[in-house]
């Protein structure tokens, strides 16, 4: 069996090799390393382990660095750091930034019975898009060939657009005849111009930002200054009604005098009457030219003591 045989026969099944714990990524392993490596013996150890217990006479051990790739058909070894038990996966396509595995229990999903048994674990075996962050290495098979067929399946290429773009295939052709490498290549292309559109709507973002920031800031200015002149105006504005009062408090002041100035001219022109009235009554009384120039007399000290 190569390895588009073993993926063809596992993809979207569940694997319990051992029959414990559920289906864990191991288990996986364990299908491969019979079927397809053709070792006849099981190799003990959680995920992590199988870096040092997996027997050299059946894989190459290569550890993993920055500029190195592995080949379709290795076994990626991830650190206990990764989960706490490690991870394991068969490599089937990628480059030094990002790889395609086919694997299983990735996500990681348990269900438990209502006694707290699993009767459930993990995600079944499927194709999904790892970082190389935590990976110990790759164990290469040594006894077989491990093949990969060029083309995918149309179900194949349509599960790795939904797995890795989150997406349907634009149309039919996208999954027609397209090799792993290929339909990688691809997807990468689209997740790097999805991840330069959304640095675009970044930075257009933080230029109308700033934009924004830089008018309120003119506003808050030019409100500053409207605020400090209508400042200015109220303390004129006061200034002016203080002033208007004062001047109206004279102006009472003065009424107030010319009112008092009014009754005492008031009282002297009554006291004039009355004493021109006693003039006439003596003037009429006596023809004799001694009263008329007493008269006349009397008018003029009356108008000295009017002075």
């Amino acid at each position: 069996m190569n390895l588009q045989e073993f993926i063809n026969q596992w993809n979207e099944k569940p694997n319990d090799y051992d029959k414990k714990y559920g289906t864990q990524c191991k288990d996986l392993f364990s299908q491969y390393n019979a079927d397809v490596v053709g070792n006849p013996n099981y190799v003990w150890g959680d995920a992590w382990e199988l870096w040092n217990n997996a027997p050299t006479e059946y894989y190459d051990k290569i550890v993993n660095t920055l500029t190195s790739v592995p080949n379709p058909g290795d076994v990626i070894i991830w650190k206990k750091e990764f989960g706490g038990l490690g991870h394991v996966a068969i490599f089937v396509s990628g480059d030094v930034n990002t790889m395609v595995v086919f694997g299983q229990n990735y996500p990681k999903v348990t269900k438990l019975d209502k006694n707290n048994k699993v009767i459930e674990n993990g995600s079944p075996c499927q194709m999904a898009q790892m970082p190389y962050s935590k990976v110990k290495g790759y164990l290469r098979p040594k006894k077989k060939e491990i093949e990969v067929n060029n083309a995918l399946t149309p179900e194949q290429a349509t599960l790795l657009y939904r797995r890795c773009l989150a997406r349907e295939p634009e149309n039919i052709q996208a999954t027609q005849g397209r090799n792993f490498e290929e339909m990688t290549i691809g997807i990468q292309v689209e997740i790097n111009n999805r991840i330069a559109d959304l640095q675009a709507r970044e930075d257009d973002a933080k230029r109308k930002l700033e934009a924004c920031e830089k008018q309120t800031n003119v506003t808050i200015v030019r409100m500053q200054t409207d605020i400090d002149n209508l400042n200015s105006d109220k303390k004129s504005l006061e200034a002016n009604l203080e002033a208007i009062r004062s001047s109206l408090e004279s102006s009472k002041q003065e009424n107030n005098q010319l009112e008092d100035t009014n009754i005492q001219l008031s009282s002297k022109n009554s006291t004039l009457r009355k004493n021109i009235a006693e003039l006439e009554k003596k003037l009429l009384a006596c023809d004799n030219k001694v009263v008329v120039k007493s008269f006349w007399q009397s008018i003029l000290d009356f108008l000295k003591g009017v002075k």
